[in-house]
């Protein structure tokens, strides 16, 4: 079995890690930056998605209310600049100037509805949902079919999981609109919450027919079908929709980014390279794709002065982004300059010193340079300066890692108080040194909160496998019902269904895992022990053979060694 010890998470992308390869994991650092330094970053960036959803469709006459105005033009453009500069104020969080300026323009214009929206939008980013409510609605009375207002409202009820309602008011917006993109979007979002795929791509599909001219709609639902379709492991048919769309408007930016992703998507590296190369040639301000192509150009060391000369150009662009300077960042530590990237989580502490990217990044770096103590220290900064689920995971590996498994599990009994990572975490330390007990006592108390998770089924099914827990195959069972995809969660189910003398089902399970997770030796060993009990000796010893002499450290690996020699009469 694999045990499965990653962090529980909100989004369904999960991490498989065994503890007997931490160290190994933690030393062998990732071109790509940890999802634990984005995190900090994460909210303002959904913040401002939600901003760009309320608003995406355009100010016109009939928005602002002025089909009477004689002064149409004149007021038109000073509407819209009061309207513009609030919104800014909302979208770097300056609420306080934000409501001064929204309540002066309402007093003086209390018939434009877009101001209403305005306070609203301010309102709910301030997680005060009625105030919100409210003022959408007043917009609606001056506005009855005001697009925003509607589109607040199902937001609002999304967030509330009033998904009828949220639905019932996207249809409205269509009904109005039918190029209405964001509540298209809404639509789908809702039926991707409730497990409906089909209707996911029927909607985008419907979308993407009604938007057919507008560019700009064109690419947001391609890519949210592109997403859909990697989802569904079709990638070719996000790449036929972005080379359709490539075609049409073979000098977009826009699409020619769409195409870099499809591509990439489909693992065509050269193509995507060709592409970005285009894009970033075309537009010399762009320095997100500078530096997408610089993480495609990373695999081949003759490429490093082209990767530093695009990192420099993206810096020049965007000195203080942090989002960007922490994928420099990630390169450099990626190049083994480590001085360099250094600079830069100095300089992210000092713009965003209330994140602890800065730490972590320190951190990162010194884990590159297998410097654990540095990194462990890092990691304790940030962490007291923003608690953080993926630091804690990284504290508490590096831990176990210099054999203080005892501080380790310390640490994360304080972290325990409503914080289901920790609490995972702690379980699965347990798990890794065979203190089943306790183990299970935290993975049932998390089966509380979510009793349907797969991870947590897997690792109780093989605690009961351990103890002669004949509720080891039910559970495993359960697991991979809900996981049916995941190798380890197999490798669970088909090794307990072997050990209960249900050989051929299990053989064919573990083969199924292996065919996952082709160079996961643990697997491998539980299909040779299986042959072995199968009656097929040359096949157990040819499957052991590969397995036993790997440089890689496995959990089974002695085990492995043992029932080679075994086999082989030594």
């Amino acid at each position: 079995m694999q045990s499965i010890i990653t962090l529980p998470h909100k989004h369904k992308f999960i991490a498989k890690l065994n503890y007997l390869v931490i160290a190994t994991s933690l030393l062998a650092f990732s071109s790509t930056i940890t999802a634990a330094t984005y995190d900090a970053f994460d909210s303002q960036q959904n913040s401002n998605n939600t901003q760009d959803e309320f608003f995406s469709l355009d100010l016109d006459k009939k928005n602002l209310s002025l089909e009477n105005n004689t002064n149409n033009q004149s007021k038109l453009n000073e509407y819209k600049q009061q309207y513009q500069d609030i919104l800014q104020n909302i979208k770097q969080k300056q609420y306080t100037e934000a409501d001064l300026k929204i309540t002066k323009v309402l007093k003086e214009n209390p018939e434009v509805a877009e101001f209403y929206n305005l306070k609203a939008l301010l309102a709910a980013q301030q997680k005060d949902y009625n105030t919100a409510k409210q003022n959408f609605n007043k917009a609606l009375k001056l506005k009855p079919n005001n697009q925003r207002s509607l589109l607040g409202l199902a937001m609002l009820a999304i967030e509330e999981q009033q998904l009828n309602e949220a639905e019932a008011l996207a249809n409205k917006i269509i009904t109005i609109n039918k190029k209405a993109t964001p509540a298209y979007l809404i639509i789908a979002n809702i039926a991707g919450k409730q497990n409906n795929q089909a209707k996911v791509e029927s909607t985008l599909k419907l979308a993407y027919h009604n938007v057919s001219g507008n560019i700009n709609s064109e690419v947001s639902i391609a890519a949210n079908l592109g997403k859909l379709y990697i989802i569904q492991k079709e990638p070719q048919k996000f790449l036929d929709l972005a080379q359709d769309l490539d075609r049409q408007h073979p000098n977009s930016s826009r699409v020619l980014a769409l195409l870099a992703s499809a591509q990439i998507a489909n693992n065509h590296t050269e193509a995507a390279t060709k592409t970005l190369q285009r894009l970033t040639k075309k537009e010399k301000n762009d320095a997100v794709h500078r530096v997408q192509l610089a993480k495609l150009l990373l695999n081949k060391p003759s490429n490093e002065s082209k990767i530093i000369k695009l990192l420099d150009e993206a810096s020049a662009i965007a000195p203080n982004n942090p989002r960007l300077m922490l994928q420099k960042s990630a390169f450099l530590i990626a190049l083994k300059h480590y001085d360099a990237a250094f600079k830069i989580a100095l300089k992210l502490d000092q713009l965003t010193p209330k994140s602890g990217v800065g730490q972590i990044l320190q951190g990162d770096i010194y884990l590159a340079q297998k410097k654990l103590d540095l990194a462990l220290g890092a990691y304790q900064q940030a962490y007291g300066i923003k608690k953080n689920n993926q630091v804690l995971n990284k504290i508490v590996d590096i831990m176990i890692v210099q054999k203080n498994s005892a501080t380790a599990i310390d640490f994360l009994k304080k972290e325990l108080n409503n914080n289901i990572a920790a609490e995972f975490k702690l379980a699965s330390v347990y798990l890794q040194h065979k203190n089943f007990p306790a183990a299970e006592k935290h993975y049932l108390k998390i089966l509380q909160t979510a009793p349907n998770n797969p991870l947590i089924l897997n690792n109780l099914a093989w605690i009961y496998f351990q103890r002669n827990n004949p509720k080891a195959e039910e559970t495993a069972k359960k697991a991979y019902t809900l996981a049916p995809k995941s190798a380890a969660i197999i490798d669970t189910y088909g090794t307990i269904l072997v050990s209960n003398n249900r050989l051929e089902q299990g053989i064919s399970l573990l083969k199924q895992a292996i065919s996952l997770a082709p160079n996961a030796p643990d697997i491998q060993y539980h299909l040779a022990d299986a042959y072995t009990k199968n009656g097929n000796k040359q096949q157990a010893i040819k499957v052991l053979k590969t397995i036993v002499n790997l440089d890689t450290n496995y959990s089974e690996k002695a085990a492995a060694t043992a029932l080679l020699n075994q086999l082989q009469g030594n």
